[in-house]
């Protein structure tokens, strides 16, 4: 025991006698704090706290620490992803050996971890009234519809994603980008969830003096058919389509050319659904494309 004891007391004094010449200081932080063993399909849900306060020795040499010479950290491994807050100790060590962490507060903090879940959302406009005298045609948005990731409480909120548009005075159509906005059933907009795409283009007619004609359908076939064969015919249903625009764009109409179908190098019938091949401006009513048979 007297040798036992005597170990005990000279192991005291060589600490001290080593931390004597160790520069012992105290950062102020804040040092951000880390995840670490995160499992997969999940995501935090909350800010992490920093770690504020870290008292440490290191040599003389080292210097004055700052904040990128700290490591601190918190291990998820065992943090159930259920969206609740869970307290887990933070872990602070330096980056450089040498440096010895003697205390650092705060020594735990909260984390909620939730699963990443996505679910497709349709994309609604939200359109403002018109500016009296103007019309507005169909409302066209592509795409139409949207994925929606991030934690799973937050994206089972969201029910559609929300884009507004509004028509200016002169009358001019409306085709641009727009960033839509996440929303729940009362419209109220979700955060901490991401949409992708990011944007979505609105495609909006405005009509000064709305009228409406109904036009015969004009296939529009490009091409030659492969050696030995010639096109014997060419039929489209529907015959007629009833299309919408200012007064003057549709009195320059005679008929309504779809998009070509090409038939080069065929050696058998060609049939294609196509759209309408329109002026700007003008848009069809009702069916969108017409069956184009060579």
């Amino acid at each position: 025991w007297p040798l036992k004891l005597g170990a005990v007391i000279l192991a005291t004094l060589l600490y001290a006698g080593l931390a004597a010449s160790q520069d012992s200081n105290t950062y102020p932080g804040p040092v951000p704090v880390t995840a670490v063993n995160q499992p997969p399909n999940t995501v935090i849900t909350n800010q992490l706290k920093d770690v504020e306060q870290i008292r440490y020795i290191a040599p003389a040499d080292v210097g004055r620490l700052e904040a990128e010479d700290f490591r601190a950290t918190v291990d998820l491994e065992d943090v159930e992803p259920d969206g609740s807050p869970t307290t887990v100790r933070v872990n602070v060590s330096g980056v450089d050996p040498r440096v010895t962490i003697l205390e650092w507060r705060p020594r735990s903090i909260q984390v909620s971890l939730d699963q990443k879940v996505a679910k497709e959302v349709p994309v609604v406009v939200d359109l403002a009234q018109p500016p009296e005298g103007l019309v507005v045609g169909d409302v066209t948005v592509t795409p139409d519809t949207v994925l929606v990731t991030g934690p799973s409480a937050q994206v089972n909120k969201v029910v559609s994603a929300r884009v507004s548009a509004s028509i200016d005075a002169s009358a001019v159509d409306v085709d641009r980008d727009v960033q839509p906005d996440a929303v729940d059933a009362a419209g109220e907009v979700v955060t901490g969830v991401d949409l992708d795409p990011g944007l979505v283009n609105i495609t909006i007619p405005v009509y000064e003096n709305l009228e409406t004609r109904t036009l015969p359908v004009n296939p529009v076939v490009t091409g030659t058919p492969g050696a030995g064969f010639r096109i014997a015919g060419v039929s489209v249903e529907p015959l007629v389509v009833t299309v919408e625009g200012d007064l003057e764009q549709l009195q320059a109409l005679v008929a309504a050319d779809t998009a070509p179908v090409p038939v080069s190098g065929a050696t058998r019938d060609v049939t294609a659904e196509v759209a309408y091949a329109l002026p700007a401006g003008v848009s069809a009513i009702g069916g969108q494309t017409a069956k184009v048979t060579v």
